[in-house]
């Protein structure tokens, strides 16, 4: 008889855990889903607080770190998003003055046709360039590289741009003391 009402014990443990794996389970998928940012657990004392970041903000840091702009863009180009490197570099105000542009804008009128050229094939493939933007009637060459991938179910192109205009004046001083030389 001890062994029945053990086992009726354990089937009635069972039943009341029941509910609360349903309730984790439910937890972890919008820990998963960046739903919940932080979970509040019975502690000893009080209830404790522990705050979830996500896997994405290492890379958001990372990204506006960094000394190269970063944007991303629509299949269309317009720019989604801008680092604030890339604002900088643009002498914009601020990203929120360069979201919703064009990046084609922003490209020297003699590059346009190239980078023209260039766009039509980027959501099916990567592409590294050279070109030059025109910035309040300055030019400035860049190194970019254009990555296509999907966000949100959507296409979208996501490109590192470096400013080279230290290294193309190192390159024009070299190429004028190798003229006098000859």
């Amino acid at each position: 008889m001890e062994k029945e009402s053990t086992r009726e014990e354990l089937l009635s443990e069972i039943e009341e855990l029941r509910p609360r794996l349903a309730e984790a389970e439910e937890i972890i998928g919008k820990i998963q889903k960046g739903e919940v940012d932080a979970l509040v657990v019975s502690g000893e004392d009080a209830p404790e607080l522990y705050l979830i970041q996500g896997a994405e903000r290492p890379y958001r840091i990372l990204v506006e770190s960094m000394n190269e702009g970063a944007i991303s863009l629509t299949a269309e180009g317009v720019i989604l998003y801008a680092n604030k490197s890339f604002v900088d570099m643009t002498d914009a105000p601020s990203s929120s003055k360069l979201v919703g542009t064009y990046f084609r804008d922003l490209v020297a009128d003699e590059d346009n046709d190239s980078f023209g050229r260039l766009w039509k094939n980027i959501l099916e493939e990567a592409f590294i360039t050279d070109l030059q933007l025109s910035v309040a009637g300055a030019k400035i060459p860049v190194h970019m590289s254009f990555s296509p991938s999907m966000l949100d179910d959507q296409p979208t192109v996501f490109a590192v741009i470096t400013d080279i205009s230290e290294r193309k004046q190192a390159e024009e001083n070299r190429n004028s003391l190798l003229d006098q030389l000859s």
